[in-house]
């Protein structure tokens, strides 16, 4: 018991060094207040992406089976136990929602949209009250149900529910911050990048080391799991990848003001140098690393490749979000600095919540995992 003790205390090291950070980045924004709700919206929804898109891997490895979802099963599960922590961490954006949305505090936002009488229905503050509730019921169900053995049945159910709600969600919260711009793949776009970071932030080690290694079997070895991982990766990092080209290819053919309006502040300035980085390190350096199926095999330089993919995904996400805000159209050193000690908070006390999960359950012999 007192062993146990002992590496509960040192769980929550990481959560309080994380409880800090979050405190600098609020005391350090308050007098830019805009730019820091929309940092904080950022890191928000950088971390609950992590956290809902583990949770969709393990549902897909029930439908299809292999040695990759064993694998990262302790941690997915206990990647879960953050969910309470991430809603908690997310409230104060209902009191900023005025100053990060045009629906929740500009009169006639929509009078220049197409069908204004409907979109103005749909984010009337109540309607989107009544959803947030909906997301966050559904986010806490899932990651309780998680831990249970989960059936086919109910792994379609959860894949299911995580596509329509995580689209719905990705319009709400992240879409409707450029006020007036739509893109009928954007929800896609959204899910398949957190299931990107989810398996990159699991091989990185974010919630306890993974086995990647494999027993010989009958005298011959197999393959090692790090390489069906480090396949698994390359498939999402593709698939993001198309779906953020096919996107920017379209509406760049079409070239309609309400559609470029989106992009126009993405492509100047430091953003501009962000968008260059982040097509380098969220497809070049992984595609290029991912290929060769050494770097798949060792899973020291695999976790390596995952922490840098990782790193570009939170960028990714900030570059999602800012640009879309007022405060943020102009990327700044300021703001890239609150930026990292949002995300950074955050996945401390990630880390540190689902760290200590794993080791309790592992103490009680609910579940084993390897270095």
């Amino acid at each position: 018991m007192n062993g146990i003790a002992v590496m509960r205390r040192s769980s929550l090291r990481p959560v309080s060094a994380g409880l800090l950070l979050l405190a600098l980045c609020a005391i350090a924004g308050w007098h830019l207040q805009d730019t820091l709700a929309a940092v904080w919206l950022a890191a928000c929804w950088f971390w609950s992406g992590v956290v809902l898109g583990a949770a969709a891997l393990q549902r897909v490895h029930v439908l299809t089976g292999g040695r990759w979802g064993e694998a990262i099963a302790p941690a997915s599960v206990a990647l879960q136990r953050a969910t309470s922590w991430l809603l908690l961490l997310a409230a104060p954006l209902l009191l900023a929602a005025p100053r990060l949305y045009a629906w929740a505090g500009v009169a006639g936002w929509a009078a220049s949209m197409h069908a204004p009488g409907f979109v103005q229905a749909w984010f009337a503050p109540a309607s989107v009250g009544v959803r947030l509730m909906l997301y966050a019921v559904a986010a806490v169900v899932s990651a309780r149900s998680l831990g249970r053995k989960t059936t086919v049945r109910s792994a379609v159910l959860g894949l299911v529910g995580y596509t329509v709600l995580g689209s719905l969600a990705s319009v709400d919260l992240v879409m409707s911050l450029q006020s007036g711009w739509t893109s009928s793949v954007f929800g896609w776009l959204v899910l398949s990048g957190q299931l990107t970071s989810a398996i990159s932030a699991l091989l990185a080690g974010l919630a306890g080391p993974i086995t990647m290694g494999a027993a010989a079997t009958a005298g011959v070895a197999p393959p090692p799991v790090s390489r069906d991982l480090g396949n698994l990766l390359l498939a999402w990092v593709l698939i993001q990848a198309y779906l953020q080209f096919m996107q920017f290819l379209i509406i760049w053919a079409a070239n309609l003001p309400r559609e470029i309006v989106w992009y126009l502040p993405r492509v100047h300035g430091a953003w501009g140098a962000a968008s260059i980085a982040l097509v380098l390190l969220q497809l070049a350096v992984p595609v290029l690393a991912l290929l060769w199926r050494r770097v798949k095999d060792d899973p020291r330089t695999l976790r390596g490749v995952a922490r840098i993919l990782l790193a570009a995904q939170a960028l990714g996400t900030v570059w999602l979000v800012l640009p879309s805000t007022p405060a943020g159209r102009e990327l700044s050193a300021g703001q890239l600095a609150l930026a990292m000690l949002a995300l950074g908070g955050m996945g401390l006390v990630i880390h540190g919540v689902a760290r200590g999960a794993i080791v309790q359950r592992i103490d009680f012999g609910e579940a084993v995992h390897g270095t």
